[in-house]
């Protein structure tokens, strides 16, 4: 059969520091290889939760049992598509920014700005007054200039509102009042 050959090695000082010296490099390697999937973990977990243009949550964070006793915006953008229409889709990115960068400057560091899909939004104001935040917000933003090509133009938002208490059987009739209040606001005139 086949025999084993053992060869003589001399083991000093200097090939032990090597081999110590080549193993805490190896562990390092492996550290730094998990440290990177550790990161790469985060930004999925980032990805997967918040809006990639915008930078706010997504809708996936929406969960309507976690915000009971809490007021609830859902507004969007009147004649948005038009916005993309008349000015391009980076013009319509920029008014996105814009209503999110204002949403921002009217929240507080407690409550919750959620981008619902396409030019709809959600507010979760866990104790703010929401008609003031409302109105503050749709004021400011009806109020910002944008530069576009055909010079300077406003746009306006619709808002609906609606509080989670008890009374809802379900998140899902939470959310109906909330978007018959926003489609109330449109319905009667917009940039209400």
């Amino acid at each position: 059969g086949d025999s084993l050959v053992y060869l003589p090695i001399q083991i000093t000082a200097p090939t032990v520091m090597l081999l110590i010296f080549a193993i805490s490099v190896l562990n390092r390697i492996n550290e730094m290889a998990d440290l990177r999937n550790w990161k790469n973990i985060k930004k999925l977990e980032y990805m997967n939760s918040h809006d990639v243009l915008t930078g706010v949550y997504n809708r996936q964070m929406l969960d309507p049992e976690k915000f009971k006793n809490h007021y609830f915006l859902l507004f969007d953008i009147d004649f948005f598509k038009k916005v993309n229409d008349e000015f391009g889709h980076d013009m319509g990115d920029k008014v996105l920014k814009k209503v999110v960068q204002i949403v921002d400057e009217n929240i507080s560091k407690e409550d919750m700005i959620i981008r619902y899909g396409g030019e709809e939004f959600a507010m979760i104001l866990p104790h703010a007054k929401p008609e003031v935040v409302a109105e503050q917000i749709r004021k400011d933003f009806e109020n910002y200039t944008f530069n576009t090509p055909e010079g300077a133009k406003h746009f306006t938002l619709s808002i609906g509102a609606a509080i989670y208490d008890r009374t809802y059987e379900n998140g899902s009739l939470f959310f109906e009042q909330a978007d018959d209040a926003l489609y109330h606001a449109k319905r009667t005139g917009k940039n209400k």
